[in-house]
């Protein structure tokens, strides 16, 4: 099934960008399932914060930088969804900030994984570290 109408037109203030989040469109789907996630992630970010359920320092700042990555992931991408119909300028505006949320989220959730696969063993962190930062500083090419 391919989609021939319900496209939004050229949209040029923030206004009609955050008005359009109430019409139905083709992108409506991909706003709303987003935005949505944005409000399920923070409870659980707010737990990890608040109530750290007796865990070590170290494993809720894990946690917590997982949950933060996840709301920064998501929030990116709605704004990218939102930003779509608009010239050729906001259209890569859009897209540039749904990379940035793609790769906060791939930085972020590969520090928790790394910190709880080889915390027991000193020598595979600091080499599985080194690859994160090395992906780090990556992003500075595409921004």
């Amino acid at each position: 099934m391919w989609f021939t109408d319900s496209f939004r037109p050229q949209l040029q203030t923030a206004s009609e960008f955050i008005s359009s989040w109430f019409f139905l469109h083709t992108e409506t789907g991909n706003i709303w399932t987003h935005g949505i996630s944005i409000f399920l992630f923070l409870p659980n970010l707010l737990e990890s914060v608040y109530n750290p359920a007796g865990t070590s320092f170290y494993e809720n700042l894990m946690v917590t930088l997982y949950m933060i990555a996840s709301i920064i992931c998501v929030i990116c991408s709605t704004a990218c969804h939102t930003l779509e119909c608009g010239d050729l300028r906001t259209y890569q505006l859009g897209i540039k900030i749904d990379f940035f949320g793609i790769w906060c989220s791939q930085v972020f959730y590969c520090l928790p994984s790394i910190h709880f696969a080889f915390r027991c063993d000193p020598f595979l962190n600091v080499s599985s570290l080194y690859r994160v930062l090395r992906s780090i500083l990556r992003v500075f090419i595409y921004f």
